[in-house]
């Protein structure tokens, strides 16, 4: 039987597993948080229909307040003024009207305004004059036989009062004529039926409001009236609702005269259930949609991890047999873990045994390392010296152009004294040839005065070439004077570079950008140059100093040669900016030897000079591109000064005729 397990895929299994655990979970916790489920929603649904049933009896109290509003309205309209006002006195008679009389609304204005069965003129001493009765509803003698505490009470407000076991609610207001001569009072009242909750808008469809009364005959609240007679009928006791109906709000009315009435929101029981029942099963089906998502999700992280688990086994499998020389045994197909164990019990075998011959080479390794570290170290030597001698190389090129070029000077300059030497004895025949004319001057003739002549334009002419070879003489002392200035200041480069040791120490990058600028400030200032600096606070670089000097020094002396060559209006700055970039550069461990992401200083140089072509953008940083100047140093060498530290130098940006930007970036550590 675990044979035949075993023989059954990995996915097979978990999947069988997932589906069927998924299924046991949701039934479980199904059985187990229905009735929780349920007692919360009914908590949340009696919450809900609580607050509607607030909402319905604020809107019952709103609507009731229309009556003293129709009351103060019709006193003040103008309709009744103008009755009021051309009455002398009441009739003898009451007087009764089925349709809206001239001192009242319009009917059309009376149904939009609220539901009115009633209005009713009383006179001063409360005896009723004149009556509005909707038609087909005459008015009950107890309302025409008010008292005057009963009406008194109604003044400007609402109040319920029960009339000949009915309930009614009315209003009224007092008035008198212009003249003072007419005084009354105006009343307007309506029964509390299921016409008049009709027109008041409650907020929940599915509810019931009723009005419950408790008059001083009844021994317990039964039904006024409601909403839904058909459902709940006028005359209902309170308890007998409870067999069928969840009552969900009771509020008592404020403005009950004498008897207690209130107001109650009912729902039937069965929609109450199944207001519940809907509610469980959206939460159900939510929970199953989940459950199925969530078994859908494990099944497909089964699927990736079975996955995995293969192609662990395929790896472990494949170095056995490249690294050991050991074939797979045992089962290729059926449960991934159980294979995988197996190929892991073979593995660790063959790993055991070669345990003690990786020992025993490692002893060896170790001689070996620790000669490759001896190897390291002369290597680093080795390159340190080619170094030495790619610059020196460079060196002698540079010093032997310059010397070259005197070498044809001096040449020019031996052949320039030889004909010198040559016109200064034919200058001397002139001269006493004219010696010999002006001793025989007596004896002068024509002929004597045209020699004469062309003796002194040849003096003139001799003497005039004579002096250009002087100046030509002292052009060539001064080329070569500037030529050994400049052999000179490369030797002493040379020099500063070609030290074996080098004293590598944390340097303050702005601090000794600060004294390079402080040193260089006379000289550059003698140029019309202006030089300015933005050096922030940044990490220490592991450097020789004298080589920081250098690169600093020799890139600010070439934007300053750059500039005097310049002859635009707006040339003479130099900016010097600092900057610290993350990861910027990528460089080898000497140690470790990994490629290592490091931070990096990058120092700006802007000028305002000639500029650069951008064709020359890279090749002036070859060797042998010393530029117009014999003064300054390579760039080439400058570079190689930098990526000796892993570092680089470039042009970032340069126009012709506006100026340049180099950049120099250096790796903030060791490396």
């Amino acid at each position: 039987m675990q044979g035949y397990i075993n023989r059954v895929s990995l996915t097979s299994k978990m999947l069988i597993i997932t589906v069927f655990v998924g299924a046991a979970v949701w039934a479980a916790s199904d059985f187990i948080l229905s009735d929780n489920i349920r007692l919360i929603v009914n908590k949340q649904l009696d919450k809900t229909l609580s607050r509607q049933a607030k909402e319905d009896y604020e809107a019952f109290e709103d609507y009731m307040d229309h009556y003293s509003q129709l009351a103060k309205l019709s006193v003040k309209g103008s309709n009744f003024q103008r009755y009021i006002n051309n009455l002398r006195e009441y009739p003898a008679e009451v007087k009764y009207y089925d349709d809206a009389p001239d001192w009242f609304l319009e009917n059309s204005l009376l149904r939009m305004f609220s539901y009115v069965q009633y209005a009713l003129i009383f006179d001063f001493r409360y005896d009723v004059k004149e009556v509005y009765q909707a038609p087909g509803e005459p008015a009950p003698k107890g309302l025409l036989k008010m008292m005057p505490l009963q009406i008194d009470s109604s003044t400007m407000q609402n109040i319920i009062m029960t009339i000949e076991n009915k309930q009614y609610v009315f209003a009224s207001l007092r008035f008198e004529s212009q003249n003072g001569k007419i005084t009354g009072i105006l009343m307007v009242a309506a029964e509390l039926n299921s016409d008049l909750l009709s027109y008041v808008k409650f907020n929940n469809e599915d509810s019931i409001a009723a009005l419950t009364g408790n008059s001083s005959g009844l021994k317990e609240p039964q039904i006024i009236t409601s909403n839904n007679p058909g459902l709940v009928p006028a005359g209902t006791t309170y308890k007998s609702l409870e067999k069928d109906f969840v009552i969900i709000g009771k509020k008592f009315l404020d403005n009950a005269a004498i008897d207690k009435f209130g107001l109650i929101s009912l729902i039937s029981k069965k929609d109450y259930r199944q207001m519940t029942n809907d509610i469980l099963s959206k939460e159900r089906y939510y929970r199953a949609v989940t459950a199925v998502s969530i078994i859908l999700a494990v099944m497909l992280i089964m699927l990736w991890l079975t996955r995995r688990i293969r192609r662990l086994r395929y790896r472990v499998e494949e170095f056995s047999r490249r690294s050991l020389g050991k074939k797979a045994v045992g089962l290729k197909k059926g449960d991934a873990i159980y294979i995988l164990e197996q190929r892991f019990q073979s593995l660790s075998s063959n790993v055991m045994t070669r345990t003690t011959e990786l020992n025993e080479a490692v002893m060896e390794l170790a001689v070996t390392l620790r000669r490759a570290k001896k190897m390291q170290e002369d290597l680093l030597k080795a390159e340190r010296f080619a170094s030495i001698g790619h610059i020196s190389g460079i060196m002698a090129h540079e010093m032997f152009n310059p010397i070259n070029s005197v070498a044809i000077r001096t040449q020019k300059g031996i052949g320039r004294i030889v004909q010198t030497s040559t016109l200064l004895k034919k200058l001397l025949g002139e001269i006493e040839s004219l010696n010999s004319f002006i001793q025989g001057a007596e004896k002068t003739s024509a002929a004597d005065v045209e020699t004469y002549q062309r003796s002194i334009a040849a003096i003139v002419r001799i003497a005039n070439i004579l002096l250009m070879e002087q100046e030509e003489r002292n052009g060539d002392l001064n080329f070569i004077n500037d030529t050994i200035a400049a052999v000179i200041t490369t030797i002493s480069n040379l020099q500063q570079i070609s030290s074996m040791e080098k004293h590598i120490e944390p340097i303050d990058i702005p601090a000794m950008i600060r004294e390079i600028i402080d040193d260089m400030y006379e000289e550059i200032k003698e140029r019309g140059i202006d030089i300015t600096a933005s050096l922030p606070k940044a990490p220490s670089v592991m450097m020789d100093k004298t080589d920081i000097y250098t690169i600093v020094s020799h890139v600010i002396k070439n934007a300053a040669e750059s500039i005097e060559k310049n002859t635009q209006p707006n040339a003479g700055q130099i900016r010097v900016e600092l900057l610290v970039k993350h990861d910027a550069i990528s460089a080898l461990d000497r140690d470790t030897g990994k490629v290592l992401k490091q931070d990096a200083i990058v120092i700006l140089v802007k000028d305002t000079g000639v500029g650069i072509p951008s064709q020359l953008w890279q090749t002036i940083f070859e060797q042998g591109m010393v530029g117009e100047s014999r003064r300054r140093m390579s760039l080439s060498i400058i570079r190689k000064i930098i990526r000796y530290y892993f570092g680089d130098i470039s042009v970032t940006s340069s126009t012709v005729g506006v100026g340049s930007e180099f950049q120099v970036i250096i790796p903030c550590k060791p490396v």
